[in-house]
């Protein structure tokens, strides 16, 4: 039996106080590592520890020696099952999964509920499952991320860092993505009028031309002439980098505080949305409706882009 099963042997459930035994069904909080029973934690509604959450509180057995390595709620799938007798809640369903029937955020009965083990709220007035049906895509990692930028904890989103300013168009944040993408076309647009800057792009467009036509040409000669035309353009060179640098200073931006602005959209639409629709029914449609995610409208912000930089182009 692998040693990760004895952590929660001699461990007490938190809700009634008994000790855990080898047979018990065991679930475990996904933000602080707290085992209870699965009654003992429906009859609770969340976590024995919520409270202490904020205190970036994480669960360790008692009379155990500690490992080197920290115990996180969040490891990967094979580690999970060594540390519960029933991992399901941490497995999400699909409509084809098992018995699943239906959209839970819709009423329909799911064999496994995915976001059980998150607290009942994830803010004042908004329900994790609300803000799950908000989100859609990939709802299980915001919420834990969402979760964590509530109690201030440093997140990361790669798909804010890789894809910003778009990104923010596919998460439907257009105000967000509207600066972003406007300062990147100020940048772009600056830049382009710059007389250092046209020359080197001339210039560079010309040397490109010239080795296309010269099949002969070594690769050193080109980077020889490459080399001279920065070194006799510097300011024109460091012009011509200027947007890229830009797009990835909104990169790191958007990968720091992304999910913090996700959570603070998220919350506000919901807020709003209940605010304005007394019918729960409908209630869950809007919220399900004003959602989710939007490639158009990341497709349209890039295609904008690159149509701003086409003209700018033809300009010089």
């Amino acid at each position: 039996m692998d040693n990760n099963y004895f952590r929660y042997t001699n461990q007490k459930c938190p809700v009634c106080g008994e000790t855990f035994k080898g047979d018990d069904d065991i679930v475990v909080c996904p933000m602080c590592g707290t085992p209870h029973h699965r009654d003992c934690y429906k009859k609770n509604g969340e976590c024995k520890n919520t409270d202490r959450h904020n205190e970036g509180f994480f669960w360790e057995p008692e009379g155990i020696e500690q490992s080197e390595q920290p115990f996180s709620p969040f490891e990967n799938k094979a580690e999970q099952q060594s540390r519960t007798e029933n991992p399901e809640p941490f497995r999400p369903q699909t409509e084809n999964s098992g018995n699943n029937t239906g959209n839970p955020f819709f009423g329909g009965q799911a064999v496994q509920d995915p976001f059980s083990l998150f607290p009942k709220e994830i803010d004042n007035e908004v329900s994790t499952e609300e803000a799950a049906s908000f989100v859609r895509v990939n709802a299980f990692k915001y919420l834990r991320n969402f979760f964590y930028a509530k109690s201030n904890r440093k997140t990361w989103n790669w798909a804010a860092f890789f894809f910003a300013p778009y990104w923010f168009f596919y998460r439907k944040m257009y105000k967000l993505g509207v600066i972003f993408m406007s300062l990147l076309i100020v940048v772009v647009a600056i830049c382009s009028v710059q007389s250092p800057y046209i020359k080197y792009q001339r210039e560079s467009l010309a040397l490109s031309e010239k080795y296309s036509t010269m099949g002969t040409a070594s690769s050193a000669e080109m980077y020889e002439d490459e080399k001279a035309l920065i070194k006799e353009n510097p300011v024109g060179a460091a012009l011509s980098l200027m947007p890229q640098a830009v797009l990835i200073i909104i990169g790191i931006i958007a990968g720091i505080k992304g999910n913090k602005w996700y959570y603070d959209q998220t919350v506000k639409n919901v807020r709003q949305i209940k605010s304005e629709t007394e019918d729960p029914n409908l209630r869950k449609l809007n919220i399900y409706k004003k959602g989710g995610t939007s490639m158009s409208a990341a497709v349209l912000s890039a295609l904008a882009y690159f149509a701003v930089n086409m003209a700018l182009g033809l300009l010089i």
